[in-house]
């Protein structure tokens, strides 16, 4: 019966992929947006492949049936198909040495997602060769994000329908910058939305994402003095959404603080630890929970310990404090130090191969963090992710395949802002701004998540980048025609 219904439902999404291609993508990124983890890992009876995967592979098949139908289909101009290639090339060797070296097969292929959704930057030009269906895309995607708001909302603590709440608000947050909106009721919900994602950001406490989503707005208020067409985005931010966006977080901030007075000294305070006792000379603060349960000397050398007090509030501005008086005070926190750690021994692995990497299915256990007895996946699935997609590129692919994926994050950025720079219809403009936005915002975040490695995240990089693609041919189509009505007019 079950297959019976997974069959049915894969007939349909295939008729709609092949009837209308730009819904069925829409429909596939709103299913990860809302369900993440819980959408993705489901599986085809009987067999290991990933909802994603079964999708991904109906659009792909729906577009060489329509292929088969009616040759040949006008390809769109893809600017990064020859760095593409070559990257696709490392990854097959990457494959084949996996499939032929490491015993567990499924893991091998798992661990290739790392790139092959990048398919979805080929795929977009086509669903999405019409402004219109690129504008239907971002309202469909916003309208995700109210969802993920009002289900919080609705419970309310901070929880969304899925996982990842805080990266799928803030990517809303950012495509809302390319949506020029006549109608007031809408505007003011997408303000609503734009505050309320960032209440939910800070509150989620993963410091990665406040980098990413800080810095990108940074980025976007400089990019205003490098041309008058990034300006109208600048001001967006800085007149709209940053004081929206702040005065939700004080008010709810405010309201979680007994009053205004403990509420601002609580802000400001230096010591997180409010009445612990803690001897400086033991080192930088740790939380006891984190310290291996017997440890030895060695395990403590650099480390101190601190216990929490009992009539100590462990509540939103309590933990808000403790992460960022960490930063402020110099003493990196136990999940820095992990991460730190991660990456010493992933990049000294990495060295061991240092060309062509270890192609996929090679399994990664961080020695320095077993030996201090450290938690982490490696302890449960027997191999551990290590927070940077960048690193997880090197250490599969070697420096080859790591050069070629930076060469086309560069190009990439250096194609767009040209574009940009160059486009003459400011809607055009807009949204390839927006998604450049995004596309630097999840690059940023990959370099402390796991990201590229799996769908729920890594689709971002590879629609964002298909966007701004999809954009250009548009454009160009556009000019196009124009050229063609002015050689007509000419002539008659």
């Amino acid at each position: 019966m079950e297959i019976l219904i997974w069959v049915l439902i894969s007939s349909i999404f295939l008729f709609i992929a092949y009837k209308y291609l730009d819904i069925a993508v829409t429909l596939f990124v709103c299913a990860v947006t809302l369900f993440s983890r819980d959408f993705v890992h489901l599986h085809f009876p009987g067999t290991p492949i990933y909802s994603t995967e079964l999708f991904l592979i109906l659009i792909a098949l729906s577009i060489a049936l329509k292929w088969l139908k009616s040759r040949p289909i006008q390809l769109p101009d893809f600017s990064l198909k020859y760095p593409f290639l070559l990257l696709y090339l490392i990854a097959a060797v990457a494959l084949t040495r996996g499939l032929f070296i490491y015993s567990d097969k499924v893991f091998v292929l798992r661990q290739a997602a790392l790139f092959y959704y990048s398919i979805l930057y080929f795929i977009l030009p086509l669903a999405y060769n019409d402004i219109n269906k690129i504008k239907r895309f971002i309202y469909s995607y916003i309208i995700c994000c109210a969802v993920i708001v009002i289900v919080w909302l609705s419970k309310a603590y901070f929880t969304d329908i899925g996982s990842f709440g805080n990266i799928y608000l803030a990517v809303g947050i950012l495509i809302m910058t390319a949506v020029v909106e006549k109608n007031k009721l809408v505007r003011t919900g997408f303000l609503l939305i734009s505050g309320l994602g960032a209440v939910y950001i800070v509150d989620d406490m993963v410091r990665a994402v406040w980098v990413a989503v800080i810095g990108t707005i940074a980025l976007a208020l400089a990019l205003s003095f490098v041309g008058e067409k990034f300006k109208r985005v600048a001001m967006n931010f800085t007149f709209k959404v940053v004081p929206i966006s702040v005065l939700f977080v004080l008010g709810y901030f405010a309201l979680n603080s007994q009053n205004i007075a403990p509420f601002f000294s609580k802000i400001i305070s230096i010591n997180p630890f409010v009445g612990a006792k803690h001897n400086p000379a033991q080192g930088p603060y740790l939380v006891k929970e984190n310290i291996p349960a017997n440890p030895s000397k060695d395990d403590m050398k650099g480390f101190g310990s601190v216990a929490y007090p009992a009539q100590t509030s462990k509540g939103v501005i309590y933990n808000f404090r403790e992460i960022m008086v960490k930063a402020q005070v110099g003493q990196p926190s136990v999940n820095t130090r992990w991460r730190l750690l991660c990456w010493k021994d992933i990049i000294i692995e990495s060295f061991k191969k240092p060309l062509m990497g270890w192609g996929f299915g090679k399994k990664f256990i961080p020695e320095s963090i077993v030996k201090l007895g450290w938690g982490g996946s490696w302890g449960e699935q027997g191999f551990q992710d290590p927070h940077n997609s960048y690193l997880s590129v090197f250490y599969r692919t070697g420096l080859i395949g790591l050069s070629i994926f930076v060469f086309i994050i560069l190009y990439f950025i250096y194609k767009t802002i040209i574009f940009i720079m160059s486009s003459i219809d400011s809607t055009n403009v807009f949204m390839a701004i927006a998604f450049l936005l995004v596309f630097i915002f999840i690059n940023a975040v990959s370099m402390f998540m796991v990201v590229l490695e799996g769908p729920f995240l890594g689709i971002f990089l590879w629609l964002s980048m298909g966007f701004v693609e999809s954009l250009m041919n548009i454009e160009k189509k556009t000019s196009f025609k124009d050229q063609d009505v002015l050689i007509t007019q000419i002539k008659q």
